[in-house]
């Protein structure tokens, strides 16, 4: 095949798909009419129609192979006499023999070069597959026995006979599922790579070069066209690769194998990706079965594949009975090998198949290792669009910002704008910990004065109506008075509203308690200052960030003024620097931490549960500022405490398992996070919580589950949040649950799911959060990475440079998150074509 650039095949082949869809008897006259207008254009497609039709005349790729002559039957080839042709590889016959000379009993594979290759070209050729083979020692490739020859100069090859059968109709027998399909595989990359360590590409991988045999070891053969690295350089090379040129399979070939371009070992990669996708799906990766060569060649350097589960999905849609068929043989549905195939496999696969050489795995071993990984359930390598593997071009060329983003880049591709969200909710865990104590100890406050009166109604009371009875008891007993029983009360009972999702009412109630306390005076100031840091909180996570600020910063400044040792300062602390994260400011929330920690050291000496609040605070802070270390070992150490009490399955503990697991994720350790949150999950069941705790922990929970591409999973515990924080009126939550439900379906590669879902929660979000908060920006974010994961790369761009912008003017924002915007934004411009 003539050599033709890519971008000059791109610009060739619609005109010459329209000259092969004409009878041959039209097209002198139509390239005669094109070359009026352009006379280059016409004479290389001339010249492509001619080689076509060499190609036809000598029967290339069509037809069956010439059947070996039966009279080399008996005929003795040194130890061995040939009995029955076998088949026919790229450069000659394959029969089986036995061995005749006496000295033991044996059967082996003689291959045979074909006579029309006989001459200098010939014997150099097969005096080099003698070389090849002989290097080549692993048992799962075909041994070489012996090699020479016969007394008519006909040179042979003795091999290892492998009695077989191909390894896709060997699993399909078996019905053998998916992972044991990738046990054998994994034995097919470690005999390919244990070829390319000997500096040989094989560049004819197949079902039929593959075989198992009757232990269930897989045999690789027929290096007849493998290619020998270190020959590049040798004399007569040309000639070599000259002949072997078209010595490929259309079905399993590279694009560089169709454009004439250099092959490597990156060639091998692509065709054992094909061969991985057959395996899977038993579909291949071109799509319909009906193509012919020419087609499939041209699909080769062309067409993108779907996805393997997309693949699935659409197969079913058009032939439900062979989908089904298909599935059967790997002992599963189609709808759960869909779901198996979507995530990992996908990707590994996607990699593999790349058009381009260097984006492929650049190695077997790699390809091997995200395969274990995938078995081993960690995460690999290989990511949706092949975001990770071009934004890790991107950091090496800028070094400086690689020890942050090597720990990022990853999350990026999986969970989107979840780092810039967990800016704004990085301490909803905490705060929900703290919902479900405080109402513990007002579930203890109110028992006796709710249920003292069982009532009259005959029925049992709903947690609504049990709630607003016990408003009406404080209302009838105290009335509008300021008396210090109905401050608590009503405190207490807000806090029981806002704990089932009544947080309108959580308000109402928190803010007449604050109320009664101000016009109390100087009688109760600690229980005013209570009301105010509480009143601040809800007012935090109703979205009201500037009433909250001014609550806390006055209640603040009054305690310092007037009481700078109080418990309450430390509470309240620690909600000035829940707000000062929420807002961006890591410094302030940093600091305000701190002193928060260190006044209940001094107040709480002897009490170390006192002081856990706080210390998660700073750790959370830590951890948002990047450090990460101090952050895991404070986690640890409350943790331990926890133990040592017998505190673990405490609502303290549900806090410090699920900022921990955050923790765990940032630094890597995505397994970790998993578990940790996991535990924090097994809290709440166990404690039969129905409370703010379960949506928060489950969009945590689904986030790291995305970074380990388990998104069916993950869906789940999205749209069990977003259920419940729409039910509670949570704005935060249910925002957080649609980023995670968009990300889902971004790692899908369901652009128009995550189009909606964005499209919906723009309208939400800008009905519930004021223009400053940072969940705009988080939003805007995910926008552009969808763009960017459906290739709509001027969308992309316009996007990002706002996210971008938007950092350079706002007061702080995290490191990791400067680094995943301008990450996903050098993405978009590589995918622009713009590499500077």
């Amino acid at each position: 095949m003539s050599s033709i650039d890519e971008i000059r095949w791109k610009a060739l082949s619609p005109w010459l798909d329209r000259a092969l869809e004409m009878a041959p008897q039209e097209r002198p006259g139509w390239l005669s009419e094109l070359g009026r207008d352009d006379p280059g254009l016409a004479g290389e497609l001339a010249a492509l129609l001619e080689e076509s039709d060499a190609l036809a005349r000598e029967g290339f790729l069509e037809g069956p192979c010439p059947a070996p002559p039966a009279s080399l039957s008996g005929q003795i080839l040194g130890a061995w006499t040939l009995e029955a042709p076998i088949g026919q590889g790229g450069m000659g016959t394959v029969w089986s023999a036995r061995r005749t000379d006496g000295r033991y009993e044996g059967r082996a594979a003689v291959k045979l070069l074909n006579m029309a290759l006989l001459g200098r070209a010939g014997e150099e050729r097969f005096r080099r597959e003698g070389s090849i083979l002989a290097r080549l020692t692993h048992p799962h490739i075909a041994r070489l026995i012996d090699a020479g020859l016969s007394f008519l100069g006909q040179p042979y090859l003795v091999l290892e006979y492998v009695e077989g059968e191909p390894f896709d109709a060997h699993c399909d027998a078996r019905q053998l599922d998916v992972t044991a399909r990738l046990g054998l595989f994994l034995d097919v990359l470690a005999a390919v790579g244990n070829a390319h360590s000997h500096l040989v590409v094989h560049r004819d991988l197949k079902p039929s070069n593959v075989l198992v045999d009757r232990t269930g070891q897989v045999k690789l053969l027929d290096f007849g066209i493998a290619k020998l690295l270190e020959d590049e350089s040798l004399p007569g090379e040309a000639t070599l690769t000259r002949e072997g040129g078209r010595a490929l399979t259309p079905a399993f070939a590279a694009p560089e194998q169709v454009l004439g371009k250099p092959i490597t070992t990156a060639t091998d990669v692509y065709s054992l990706g094909i061969l991985l996708y057959l395996l899977l799906t038993g579909l291949h990766p071109a799509g319909e079965d009906t193509l012919t060569p020419t087609e499939l060649l041209k699909a080769a350097v062309d067409t993108r594949p779907q996805r393997p589960s997309a693949a699935v999905a659409s197969a079913r849609s058009r032939a439900p009975a062979t989908m089904a068929d298909n599935a059967v043989r790997r002992s599963t549905t189609p709808d759960r090998l869909m779901r198996l195939l979507r995530g990992d496999l996908d990707s590994i696969v996607a990699k593999a198949l790349e058009k381009d050489p260097q984006e492929r795995y650049s190695s077997v071993a790699t390809f091997t290792d995200d395969l274990r990984r995938y078995l081993a359930h960690e995460p690999v390598s290989a990511r949706p669009a092949s975001f990770a593997y071009r934004a890790a071009r991107f950091l090496r060329r800028n070094r400086a910002a690689v020890a942050t983003a090597s720990a990022v880049t990853a999350a990026l591709v999986a969970t989107g704008a979840f780092a810039v969200w967990q800016m704004i909710a990085a301490n909803a865990q905490r705060r929900a910990a703290e919902d479900q104590a405080s109402r513990a100890e007002a579930s203890q406050g109110l028992l006796d004065f709710v249920l003292t009166d069982p009532g009259t109604s005959g029925h049992p009371f709903t947690t609504s109506e049990l709630l607003l009875r016990a408003e009406r008891s404080i209302q009838a007993q105290h009335g509008s008075g300021e008396s210090q029983p109905a401050i608590e009360q009503l405190i207490h009972l807000s806090i029981l509203f806002a704990d089932i999702g009544e947080n309108e009412k959580a308000l109402e109630l928190l803010e007449e308690a604050y109320q009664r306390a101000s016009k109390a005076g100087s009688g109760y100031p600690d229980l005013r200052r209570h009301a105010a840091c509480q009143l601040g909180r809800l007012l935090h996570r109703a979205g009201r960030l500037d009433a909250a600020a001014a609550l806390l910063d006055a209640s603040t400044a009054e305690l310092q003024a007037q009481a700078p040792e109080s418990p309450a300062l430390v509470d309240c602390l620690v909600q000035v620097a829940d707000l000062d994260l929420t807002k961006g400011d890591v410094g302030a929330g940093v600091a305000t931490s701190a002193r928060a920690v260190a006044l209940a050291r001094k107040l709480f000496p002897r009490s170390p549960m006192r002081q856990v609040a706080p210390r998660i605070q700073l750790a959370v802070a830590h951890r948002l500022a990047g450090d990460l270390e101090l952050a895991d070992r404070t986690y640890g150490e409350i943790a331990d405490l926890f133990r040592s009490l017998g505190r673990e399955r405490t609502f303290d503990a549900l806090a410090v398992y699920s900022a921990w697991g955050l923790l765990r994720s940032d630094a890597g350790d995505i397994l970790g996070a998993v578990n940790l949150i996991q535990s924090a999950l097994d809290i709440t069941r166990a404690m039969r919580l129905h409370g703010a705790p379960d949506e928060v922990l489950a969009v945590n929970y689904g986030q790291r589950l995305l970074i380990v591409d388990r998104p069916d999973e993950a869906q789940g515990y999205f749209s069990q949040a977003r259920r419940t924080a729409e039910a509670k009126g949570d704005p935060d939550m249910r925002t957080r649950a649609s980023f995670g439900l968009a990300a889902v379906a971004r790692q899908r590669g369901e652009c128009a799911r995550a189009g909606d879902l964005l499209r919906e929660a723009t309208g939400f979000v800008e009905g519930h959060f004021p223009a400053q908060h940072p969940t705009h920006a988080a939003l805007r974010l995910e926008m552009g990475l969808s763009h960017l994961a459906c290739r709509s790369y001027p969308q992309a761009k316009a996007v990002l440079e706002e996210v971008v912008a938007y950092q350079a003017r706002a007061k702080t924002t995290p490191a990791t998150s400067h680094v995943l915007a301008r990450a996903a934004l050098a993405q978009t411009e590589l995918g622009l074509g713009n590499p500077q």
